[in-house]
């Protein structure tokens, strides 16, 4: 009798272990199939990313409605919104857009509907390097800074001068010889903004300098109280450029109308004698996507830490720390008044 009550537990457990097993496998058959069900409604084509036209990166992230303060072109054939545009402009005719709106006029109607504004990132105010600051040491604590004046245009009128320093080839009267700690290709045809060539930038060091200066032979003077300010076109190539990763340095002589080394005619009672002014004090308030083409302006009474000189003697692009990628340069300009001599 024992032996029979003995048997038939066993039996009883095997029983219930066999249907703990089919009761597993009914379940883990559940969960597989919707899952499979789920991947199934997914996509797996997705959309390339194509970072180009972001007008937005060149607005005040303080400054509420966008205000285009740089010159965009982010494709072939895009013509920029004007100067104070309150919106941005919208995407252009196709699939669930009706194209253009009565603020938008300006974007042509090839633009296509693919690209997209990208939201980048703006500076944090209380990061920002002041233009007085020197790679080999930070500006003093107890220095005052003074509030910077309201941007002037941010493009000059068309009846102002100019003298081309770099566009397709370098101006006689200038040299790149002087530029260090970057690499420099001055006839590359990858990614040029206007004609065939256009400087091809590679960082080598913190702080490296590509470095435009007068030549002692040169057929021009550029008076300082002549001469208003820069301008070129910046390619960010296939990386992003923060607004801190480059900035401009001028260079000036109160006794040579060209550049000298260590010329010590003028002085400042500030260090370094040249301001270091980066890109977010250049109206670029926003970091710069990739595949963008940006004017860069700089306006040389803007410059308010940099001391007074006579003549205008040099220029240069220069990158900030940490920052090593290629980037482009094209359409240099030397942007005087008319009465210059």
């Amino acid at each position: 009798m024992k032996q029979i009550f003995f048997y038939g537990s066993r039996i009883r457990l095997f029983r219930l272990a066999i249907e703990r097993l089919i009761f597993g496998m009914i379940l883990l058959g559940l969960l597989s199939g919707c899952m499979q069900a789920r991947a199934s409604g997914e996509s797996t084509t997705g959309i390339s990313p194509t970072p180009t036209l972001n007008s937005a990166f060149a607005s005040d992230p303080n400054s509420g409605p966008l205000v285009i303060n740089a010159t965009v072109a982010a494709m072939p054939g895009y013509d920029a919104p004007a100067t104070g545009q309150s919106s941005p402009p919208s995407l252009g005719p196709g699939p669930g857009n009706p194209g253009p709106s009565a603020l938008d006029q300006n974007v042509p109607s090839s633009y296509d509907p693919g690209y997209s504004d990208i939201l980048t990132p703006a500076p944090d105010p209380n990061d920002l390097l002041f233009p007085t600051f020197d790679p080999n040491g930070i500006i003093s604590s107890t220095e005052t800074i003074p509030d910077l004046p309201s941007p002037i245009a941010t493009s000059p009128p068309q009846s102002l001068a100019s003298d081309t320093i770099f566009d397709e080839k370098l101006n006689e009267n200038w040299s790149l010889q002087h530029s260090t700690g970057v690499l420099f290709n001055s006839i590359d045809k990858s990614n040029p903004h206007n004609g065939d060539y256009a400087i091809a930038l590679t960082p080598q060091l913190n702080y490296g300098s590509l470095t435009f200066t007068v030549k002692k032979e040169s057929k021009t003077v550029y008076l300082r109280d002549h001469t208003l300010g820069f301008q070129f076109w910046l390619y960010s190539g296939n990386t992003t450029i923060g607004t801190g990763d480059l900035g401009v340095v001028i260079s000036g002589s109160n006794q040579y109308p060209y550049w000298v080394w260590n010329d010590k005619s003028v002085t400042n009672d500030r260090e370094p004698l040249f301001s270091f002014t980066r890109l977010y004090f250049l109206d670029i308030h926003r970091a710069i996507p990739p595949q963008t083409w940006v004017q860069i302006d700089v306006w040389l009474d803007r410059l308010q830490f940099d001391p007074v000189y006579k003549y205008v003697t040099g220029f240069t692009i220069k990158n900030g720390a940490d920052f090593y990628d290629t980037v482009y340069i094209d359409q240099v300009q030397i942007v005087t008044s008319p009465e210059t001599p």
